[in-house]
């Protein structure tokens, strides 16, 4: 015959003073929960949570639930914000290592074995920055079973971050233990600060900063100062350093200058600089050969294009001359300024005056060759109401055959209207065949015209014109 257990049916209560019951949910609302005594024992059927009542009365609140074994696990191993210690710390992968399957793996020079704990903290995409456990078997490392959270926190054990302790903000694992306080000192000393608490900085100098101004707004002030950022110039680089640029000028600059006649050598740059800009004087108008507003060397440059090589020894300059000196022997030379003529003008640049005396030489006097002339050819044209020329024709086959004349002619101004005459005739040797000279008038133009049925050869000068 099978045994069978002693039942009891609502509960067990022991002298009076503690009860052992039983039921279905919380326990405390009603009925034998809500009268039993402090001490006494609740199982909930449904889920085999065991409670004690803690205090007398009626309601759940009067009763705690005791915690279990799998209770306690899941809480510890989900929510609590000390995490078990890492053999190592591994701030630089972005992917999990994969080492060989039974075989231990080196991470941050540490060796690690099957079941051991590393922290990945740089770990991008999959499940992130967290603890994996090494499965040596497979040779992978797997997530550790609680999911990284704000304020978690781990001690390293080895390795580069050993005996430092890493505590996750919600986004990345950072240092926090003595060794951090440590490296704060450090930085604090590195920046002046002298100690801890609200201190605001002191600079040793202040041409662009304030003291009292924070460090992000003194840097402000100075990027500032800076201004953007250069372009690529003749002798800087946009992307070369602010220090390699100002050496690439140093260079350029050369060493000092010696005194000069407007510069020192005891000057700084911008002295010197400001020296030479206030003898430059304002800035350039447009002239003969530079422009208005050009840069001094290109206008240096435009000039000594058109100053050309250097002079060599002549009538009155010297090639070991300065050009200054030139002018001056030239401006000696020269003399007083001329005074109104038929073609000069005392208010003409040297060169206008010049080239009003070519204009009328070149209208009054001009001799004229052509050879060969067999059919009618215009020797001479000019634009005057009036003209004189010296004509002189030689027969190319016979040279001793010659003839000489003066032609004076006239025009109206119209397109056609003129009249000539020849005067004092000459000539030599043999009759030249067919020799006619005359003068006609096209567009207002006088032509001097020589024709002849054997070739000759005509030099006639223009010796006077009445314009």
């Amino acid at each position: 015959m099978a045994l069978s257990m002693f039942r009891i049916e609502r509960g067990l209560e022991l002298d009076s003073l503690v009860q052992y019951l039983q039921g279905n949910g919380n326990p405390g609302a009603a009925g034998d929960t809500a009268a039993a005594p402090v001490g006494s024992v609740y199982t909930d059927n449904a889920s085999g949570a065991i409670w004690t009542k803690i205090t007398a009365g009626t309601g759940v609140d009067k009763w705690q639930r005791l915690a279990s074994e799998t209770y306690v696990n899941n809480a510890v191993g989900a929510t609590v914000s000390w995490r078990e210690p890492v053999v190592v710390h591994d701030s630089l992968s972005t992917t999990l290592p994969v080492g060989t399957a039974t075989a231990a793996i080196l991470v941050d020079g540490v060796s690690v074995t099957n079941g051991q704990r590393v922290l990945f903290s740089a770990i991008t995409g999959g499940d992130g920055k967290n603890i994996y456990v090494y499965d040596q078997p497979s040779g992978t490392f797997v997530e550790d079973d609680n999911a990284e959270t704000s304020g978690d926190a781990t001690y390293v054990q080895a390795g580069t971050s050993g005996g430092k302790t890493y505590v996750f903000n919600g986004t990345d694992w950072v240092l926090t233990d003595q060794a951090s306080l440590t490296e704060l000192g450090y930085i604090r000393a590195f920046i002046g600060k002298d100690t801890s608490g609200n201190e605001m900085p002191t600079f040793t100098t202040t041409n662009f900063v304030s003291n009292g101004t924070s460090l992000e707004a003194a840097i402000g002030t100075l990027d500032g100062a800076l201004g953007a950022n250069v372009a690529d110039g003749n002798f800087i680089l946009a992307a070369a350093k602010i220090n390699a640029n100002i050496q690439s000028l140093d260079t350029e600059i050369g060493p000092n200058v010696t005194d000069g006649g407007w510069i020192l050598a005891s000057n700084s740059i911008n002295q010197n600089l400001q020296a030479l800009d206030t003898h430059l004087g304002v800035p350039f108008v447009a002239g003969n050969y530079i422009t208005g507003g050009q840069t001094v060397s290109a206008a240096v440059t435009a000039l000594d294009v058109e100053i050309g090589p250097n002079v060599v020894d002549g009538n009155f300059i010297l090639a070991a001359n300065k050009i200054q000196q030139n002018i001056q022997a030239l401006d000696t030379q020269l003399g007083a300024d001329v005074i109104a003529g038929t073609y000069v003008s005392p208010s003409n640049s040297t060169n206008a005056n010049i080239q009003s005396l070519d204009t009328a030489l070149s209208t009054v006097a001009l001799a004229s060759s052509v050879t060969n002339v067999t059919t009618v050819q215009v020797i001479d044209t000019v634009t005057a109401g009036a003209a004189k020329w010296l004509v002189r024709v030689e027969l190319v086959a016979d040279t001793t055959a010659v003839y000489a004349t003066e032609v004076y002619a006239l025009s109206d101004g119209t397109a056609t209207g003129s009249d000539f005459t020849r005067y004092g005739t000459l000539s030599l040797g043999s009759a030249i065949p067919g020799l006619v000279v005359s003068v006609d008038a096209v567009g207002g133009a006088l032509r001097l015209l020589v024709a002849a049925t054997s070739a000759v050869n005509v030099d006639a000068r223009r010796v006077s014109v009445i314009a």
